[in-house]
C-alpha cells in the first residue's frame, strides 16, 4: 500500500497532467458562453468530471490507508489515538491531503483546487464512503 506522500504526489501529478487541457476547455467555455458559464459550472474548472474522478480515486485510497492503520484485535478502552499496544495510530484527513495541503506542494494547481469547495464523495447509510 502506498504511503500518504506517494498518494499526494500521484494526485498532484495527475492534476498537473490534465491541467493544460482543462484550462483550454474552460477558456473555450467562457469564450462561447461568457459569464453564464458559471451558472452551469459554479465550481469552475474543478467541476470537470476528470478532476472529480482523480479526486475520488485518491480520496478512496486515503480512506483505505486510514483503515489499514487500525490495529487488529480488540479495540482499547481509551480511543485517543493509541492502540492497545501503545503505538500511535496514523490518520490523515483526505480533505487536508487533497485540497488544503496541495496549495503548498503545487501552487500552480490553485485554479483546480479552489473550486473543490465541498467534498464530492457519497456516503452510504452506515456513514461509510462509497
Amino acid at each position: 500500500m502506498r504511503g500518504i506522500e506517494e498518494i499526494r504526489d500521484s494526485y498532484i501529478s495527475e492534476l498537473i497532467t490534465i491541467q493544460p487541457e482543462l484550462e483550454d476547455w474552460w477558456d473555450d467555455m467562457i469564450a462561447d458562453e461568457g459569464q453564464a458559464v458559471w451558472k452551469r459550472w459554479p465550481t469552475g474548472i474543478a467541476g470537470h468530471p476528470r478532476v472529480l474522478a482523480i479526486f475520488r480515486k485518491h480520496y478512496l485510497e486515503i480512506v483505505a490507508w486510514n483503515n489499514a492503520q487500525r490495529p487488529e484485535g480488540d479495540e482499547p478502552e481509551e480511543k485517543w489515538g493509541v492502540d492497545s499496544g501503545g503505538r500511535s495510530q496514523g490518520f490523515e484527513w483526505p480533505v487536508e491531503v487533497l485540497i488544503i495541503n496541495v496549495r503548498h506542494f503545487a501552487p500552480e494547481l490553485q485554479p483546480l483546487i479552489d473550486g473543490l469547495c465541498f467534498v464530492p464523495m457519497a456516503m452510504n447509510p452506515e456513514d461509510e464512503v462509497e
